[in-house]
């Protein structure tokens, strides 16, 4: 796949045709600081950061675990060199972080993030672990890999996460709309309800 002239190999969103959702969503909300857990080669976070203006922040984690193989890639297809070099070379405006992290650590690091984007697997356990410790610290928008049962889902037998939209936690603060592509890539777009 190629983002927009830079060879970025692949994003769990496939062919990345979200590239225009990414960057309008950063230019609809303006953040000064966003945040990508679970970036692979930085293709999302490549889209995200063009719509972000100078002076902003991007933070961009992942495990960067160089002993997963990434089937058919090899163990360094997304290293954080990869990541790295891979933001550079798209030349972003805002200020960009890349860090080696784990998912239910590094919100530690941010008290306030005006828009974050969580990919990290599209499983009702792994989002109802997460979204409590990420949710209270965001302002504006949160984007979601997935939001529909997929292929990826039923061949690894996952539970969607789409039931947690339901729950308290998400339906008392946040509006939620899923764009999908096919029954395999989609993403989920969470906006806080603002306070009367």
């Amino acid at each position: 796949m190629e983002l927009e002239g830079l060879k970025v190999k692949s994003t769990s969103y496939g062919v990345f045709d979200f590239e225009a959702i990414f960057i309008a969503l950063a230019k609809f909300y303006n953040p000064k600081v966003a945040v990508e857990v679970g970036t692979q080669q930085g293709g999302s976070a490549i889209a995200l950061g063009r719509g972000m203006e100078s002076g902003s922040k991007l933070f961009v984690y992942d495990k960067f675990d160089d002993s997963y193989d990434y089937p058919p890639h090899g163990p360094t297809w997304a290293s954080m060199n990869v990541t790295k070099r891979n933001l550079d070379e798209a030349k972003l405006n805002c200020d960009v972080e890349v860090r080696k992290g784990d998912v239910f650590e590094v919100h530690e690091n941010h008290k306030s993030i005006d828009v974050l984007h969580l990919d990290t697997g599209n499983q009702y356990d792994l989002l109802t672990d997460l979204l409590p410790l990420w949710l209270p610290k965001v302002t504006s928008a949160v984007i979601l890999e997935g939001g529909i049962e997929n292929r990826w889902q039923r061949d690894h037998g996952y539970k969607p996460y789409r039931p947690i939209l339901d729950e308290p936690l998400v339906a008392d603060e946040w509006d939620h709309v899923t764009f999908c592509r096919d029954d395999h890539y989609a993403m989920t777009l969470l906006t806080r309800i603002p306070s009367l």
